[in-house]
């Protein structure tokens, strides 16, 4: 059984005691937001020291932070150091430094680090996960209909979510990464273009954008012998194998697509589960201690770069 205490605020909290009740040997120590203001309609926020609830969380072996934010990121280094397992939303490190902090507690502390990373545990990722051997060349589509204005928030989100997808694929270091942006609407980018190029020869290419009249979210994935091509808002994922027709003098090949529907499935319960089922030792996360931050870090990357190449 793993004791698990959940932090962060109460409408955020409800909706992971629901998750947590679909995953087995998971007991819920408790549910704290762990900040008060002080004084009364004051913006000043003050730290609740662990201390206050110290039997609660020694008798827990884990941590989920289920709200994102920076005022959250001193009781992540505390849990850390009292040697508690660590489940992170987006948002509370804010910088590669304060990431590379979290990442050397853990490991002085022997304790797991994970981030939210749902695009990781997609349905239809999932079912070809093991197919893919050696992804040469990796193409993802992004468009989204930005409803709320705030541009560069969405479209740095959504970078992240497909970099975790191609870090999932493509287990090399990134040796070059080449970028292009176009604002059209708004002061920020709002269509970007990245080329990453990886020490094993493989490349991928990222189009974003947010000027679109559809939702648009597909990538194709091409190997030797197969092109993949995912479909993660329809679920669907065709499969192309190239072969040559019986008896073609010429050489003619024949295509024969393939494609399949894919049950969806709730992306963040499987990586909870993940989580969970790693701390008891049944299984291992798809990305390491020192992967947790690498998509945050290449996007802050991308965006710094876009700044300074950025066309009108």
């Amino acid at each position: 059984m793993v004791k698990i205490v959940l932090i962060g605020k109460n409408e955020h909290t409800i909706p992971y005691n629901e998750i947590f009740r679909e995953i087995p040997e998971v007991k819920i120590s408790g549910c704290f937001d762990y900040f008060e203001l002080i004084p009364e309609n004051s913006k000043q926020v003050t730290i609740i020291p662990f201390g206050n609830n110290k039997k609660i969380l020694n008798d827990s072996e884990a941590i989920v932070f289920v709200t994102g934010g920076k005022k959250y990121y001193k009781l992540v280094l505390q849990a850390l150091k009292e040697s508690k397992h660590v489940f992170l939303t987006h948002g509370i490190a804010e910088n590669k430094f304060q990431a590379e902090q979290l990442i050397k507690l853990a490991g002085e502390a022997n304790v797991i680090i994970s981030l939210e990373q749902p695009c990781r545990y997609h349905a239809a990722l999932s079912s070809v996960r093991t197919q893919f051997k050696n992804v040469r060349l990796i193409e993802l589509h992004s468009q989204f209909a930005n409803m709320n204005g705030h541009s560069h928030e969405n479209l740095f989100r959504t970078i992240i979510n497909d970099l975790d997808i191609i870090h999932t694929v493509v287990h090399s270091n990134i040796k070059d990464v080449k970028v292009c942006g176009i604002k059209m609407m708004n002061g920020n980018p709002d269509i970007i273009n990245a080329r990453l190029e990886f020490d094993n020869g493989s490349v991928a290419n990222l189009n974003c954008s947010q000027l679109t009249t559809e939702n648009v979210h597909y990538g194709t994935f091409t190997q030797q012998d197969r092109i993949t091509k995912i479909d993660f808002l329809s679920h669907e994922v065709t499969t192309i194998k190239p072969e040559r027709k019986n008896g073609s003098p010429d050489g003619n090949i024949e295509l024969n697509p393939v494609t399949r529907k894919v049950a969806p499935n709730n992306p963040l319960i499987d990586e909870l589960a993940n989580f969970v089922f790693t701390i008891s030792g049944k299984t291992s996360l798809l990305s390491n201690r020192d992967e947790t931050f690498r998509s945050l870090y290449l996007t802050e990357n991308i965006m710094n770069n876009l700044d300074k190449i950025l066309i009108d």
